[in-house]
């Protein structure tokens, strides 16, 4: 997360509850038909019966319907950023579109960095070069406002050229650090002016949007789901579920609900199904994080070594903010969707040289996510 601009915010996430509504189209009936992914399930139950062995990996193949693990770090090369901008009833909403793809530009250009960074330190096999190279590709000619651009492409020429330079002194290791911070301040400025809510505003809706799904666990239907004893019954009782709920907003308090309660392997790629279909609920954010933590923590890995799918996690977080996007433009007094559309741009990739000890943040992401209330 861009620290500098929603830290404030965060720390009274835990504590703070909406005291007041917040401001909705409580309208919304939208819903993501499963029965592709019921099938799915269905034939993955058919085939692993047949495997002695490693019956997670091949159920997760036949759901997702590709080999999900293929994706490694960001490259310029993937579906990260808005080449055009949407089409909208209000023009103001192109500033989130510039914005963000300045935004998700410096997230995975920081990630290179830090894949480079944590190689160089712990003896791997990262190519210098080739780190520089993407660095170096990501586009400028994209959506950009022109101060931003040329900030971006700064820091970009310089963190690329940092890491094949033999000389890294602490002038050279300064000018790095000048020009990102350079272009932070720039795009905290920026989402301020974007966001437009006070404070209190934020604080009222980040709980909300982050955590109100946890309220379904105390629905009886959902016990009963929970305390079902055989694995095979449950998950076909989760299915029925989503199929039987009114609006995608009960559909994404349920996946979300689900962790630990439905194998990942048919719960990661029931949730992928659900950002790509381009449906929106107050929960976008909570949906698209929760998937990202889970796939990260189940199948990735949590250590600084392993890969971090952010060429993936950004496709999904690109098509659930445009998603956000288009329901704000019919909907602009929605406090909850602009919240919503703040922490798409807000929060970065995964941290992989972060704040935890012996690992990537990945897993203080999950413990945010599907952490305890208390």
């Amino acid at each position: 997360m861009m620290a500098s601009y929603v830290a404030a915010a965060m720390s009274c996430l835990f504590a703070c509850k909406p005291s007041t509504p917040v401001s909705e189209d409580s309208a919304i009936v939208n819903l993501v038909d499963l029965t592709e992914m019921i099938d799915r399930y269905h034939r993955a139950q058919d085939s692993i019966a047949q495997i002695e062995e490693d019956k997670e990996t091949a159920c997760l193949k036949i759901m997702e319907g590709c080999d999900i693990q293929k994706y490694r770090e960001p490259s310029p090369d993937d579906d990260y950023a808005f080449l055009e901008i949407p089409q909208f009833q209000h023009e103001s909403l192109e500033a989130w579109v510039t914005a963000y793809n300045a935004l998700v530009s410096n997230y995975d250009m920081t990630s290179l960095y830090e894949l480079w960074a944590r190689s160089e330190w712990a003896g791997g096999d990262v190519e210098p070069a080739v780190v520089s190279r993407d660095i170096a590709g990501f586009r400028t000619d994209i959506p950009l406002t022109d101060s931003v651009r040329v900030k971006l492409r700064n820091a970009q020429s310089e963190a690329s050229g940092f890491i094949i330079n033999p000389a890294k002194d602490a002038t050279a290791i300064a000018k790095v650090r000048m020009a990102w911070d350079d272009l932070n301040d720039c795009l905290n400025a920026q989402l301020d002016q974007l966001y437009g809510a006070p404070d209190s505003v934020r604080e009222r809706c980040l709980p909300v949007t982050l955590f109100g799904w946890r309220e379904i666990r105390e629905q009886p239907s959902w016990k009963a789901l929970e305390s079902i004893e055989d694995e095979s019954e449950r998950i076909e009782a989760f299915f029925k579920m989503m199929q039987e709920a009114s609006t995608f907003e009960q559909q994404s308090q349920i996946a979300l609900a689900s962790y630990r309660v439905i194998p990942c392997c048919i719960l990661a790629p029931t949730m992928r199904f659900m950002l790509g279909s381009g449906q929106y609920s107050k929960y976008q954010f909570a949906l698209w994080f929760g998937w990202r933590s889970m796939m990260q923590v189940n199948y990735f890995g949590l250590s600084r070594d392993s890969t971090i799918a952010d060429g993936l996690y950004n496709q999904y977080r690109k098509a659930a903010f445009l998603a956000t996007l288009l329901h704000f433009d019919q909907n602009t007094a929605d406090e909850l969707a602009n919240t919503n559309l703040l922490l798409f741009a807000s929060y970065s990739n995964i941290v992989r040289n972060g704040s935890c000890i012996v690992g990537s943040d990945a897993i203080l992401d999950e413990e945010l996510i599907f952490g305890d209330d208390d």
